[in-house]
């Protein structure tokens, strides 16, 4: 592996405020990638951050080959899912609860139809959060369009697309962007604080797993929301690092990934 430059992260990256060392030594044993990692916490907002952390422009030198974002989409693969019995019992619980979502007559137009098995079991209330996690919790748009902020090979957005959205993402790594501009969405291949975006212009905004990777998050949150329109969206999916399995795992929490997650916010 190509030799990672570090910068020290004394402070918070979101509020700025003093933060303890609070994990040390924690390893990637998922990516093989070799060396340990310390974090500090927030004594203000309670934020994990990594100190010291990888520079912005080597980020990348840290993700496999075979990432999972450099996979190609087959155009019908959010439709079929996987074959096995669980899979096909969660497409009946997503289906369902999506439909709820005013998402019904486009899920019509490809036979995906809500039961009563789905509908059941989206009454509880972790597995309704799941299932509206598919379309990152977003209700059917009568014209909307939705940016994602690190795209990857664009099968969010191809899902997306299909459920009526007009589509955009940003994505920086060029094998992954290559890899959406294949299913035909509109892709601007830079990191997020390099891009222009047009102020009042979406209806929503999605990031998955992104924010902790940012150094600045509070300002491409800010830069984020300038560019919804009044009563857009915008939604962050993250590991959270103040719940009970985080606490109890610390270094070997599934949701650290160290080289992967800078900071969690």
């Amino acid at each position: 592996m190509n030799t990672i430059r570090m910068q020290a992260v004394p402070f918070c990256p979101v509020c700025g405020a003093n933060g303890r060392t609070e994990i040390k030594g924690a390893r990637d044993p998922l990516g093989s990638i070799p060396g340990s990692w310390s974090y500090k916490r927030c004594e203000s907002c309670f934020s994990l951050w990594m100190d010291p952390r990888p520079i912005k422009e080597d980020i990348p030198k840290l993700y496999p080959k075979d990432y999972y974002t450099h996979e190609k989409m087959e155009q019908n693969a959010w439709i079929t899912r996987r074959k096995g019995l669980i899979s096909q019992i969660w497409k009946k619980v997503w289906v369902s609860e999506l439909s709820r979502l005013g998402y019904q007559k486009k899920l019509y137009s490809f036979g995906l139809k809500p039961s009563i098995f789905g509908q059941i079991l989206a009454l509880f209330p972790p597995i309704k959060m799941a299932a509206q996690a598919e379309c990152r919790f977003l209700a059917a748009p009568i014209k909307g369009k939705v940016l994602d902020v690190g795209c990857g090979n664009g099968s969010f957005l191809f899902f997306m697309k299909q459920l009526g959205w007009v589509v955009q993402g940003i994505e920086q790594d060029s094998e992954a962007a290559q890899n959406s501009r294949q299913l035909g969405i509109s892709i601007t291949e830079a990191f997020v604080e390099e891009c222009s975006l047009e102020k009042d212009f979406y209806e929503a905004i999605t990031l998955s797993h992104v924010i902790e990777h940012l150094a600045d998050p509070k300002a491409i949150l800010l830069k984020l929301y300038s560019s919804l329109k009044p009563g857009g969206t915008l939604v962050s999916i993250s590991p959270n690092p103040v719940v009970k399995w985080a606490m109890i795992f610390c270094p070997n929490w599934r949701g650290l990934e160290p080289t992967k997650t800078p900071s969690f916010n």
